[in-house]
């Protein structure tokens, strides 16, 4: 709070935030990712190193951002950037904005964004956030399966924040330990002034 003449005046709301990245990942605008697939040079790498799998996989998550990208608000993306971080980690995670009616708690709104899935509040990390998870087979038949952990950061003094959304793919027998680098990612997210 800062204090004038005239009371006590309410600090704007923060404009950014910061996150941390696992080694071998890139952070890139939406705008890029509509332009040009971000997973070509992984893609025509794994070709040429004998890799369906990772052809596959590439292929599977670059059609995965590309719908995020259309069906959402979607600012940047943090995505593997090399052919071994891609491996060790397929998966992405996405950041747009949502906006609610003032008045609306920050857990309301999550719970209307989660529908019906069990929201899990997370007050110990970087920055207040709450937590549902998501399965998708739209890529079964290929034999790919994706895992979503979504996170709802209000952002403080407004009425809307970030959804991010972190996507795992795997051959269906799970994907926990690439689940937990997203949860690393998110519990890292802090909010900050410009």
């Amino acid at each position: 709070m800062t204090s004038t003449s005239a009371g006590a005046v309410p600090e704007a709301p923060p404009r950014a935030w910061s996150m941390l990245a696992p080694p071998g990942w890139q952070r890139r605008r939406a705008d890029d990712v509509i332009a040009q697939n971000p997973l070509m040079d992984i893609e025509r790498r794994a070709r040429d190193a004998g890799r369906a799998d990772l052809v596959l996989q590439a292929r599977s998550l670059a059609a995965e951002l590309r719908s995020s990208l259309r069906e959402g608000r979607v600012l940047e993306l943090y995505l593997p950037a090399t052919m071994e971080a891609a491996e060790a980690a397929p998966a992405s995670l996405a950041i747009a904005l949502y906006r609610t009616e003032e008045g609306v708690s920050p857990e309301a709104a999550a719970a209307r964004i989660a529908k019906s899935r069990p929201v899990e509040r997370v007050e110990d990390a970087g920055a207040l956030h709450f937590r549902f998870s998501a399965e998708s087979s739209r890529y079964a038949a290929e034999g790919l399966h994706a895992s979503h952990t979504l996170a709802v950061f209000p952002r403080p003094a407004s009425t809307g924040g970030l959804l991010a959304t972190f996507t795992a793919l795997h051959d269906g027998s799970g994907a926990e330990s690439v689940l937990a680098l997203g949860d690393v990612m998110l519990a890292s997210l802090t909010w900050r002034s410009a």
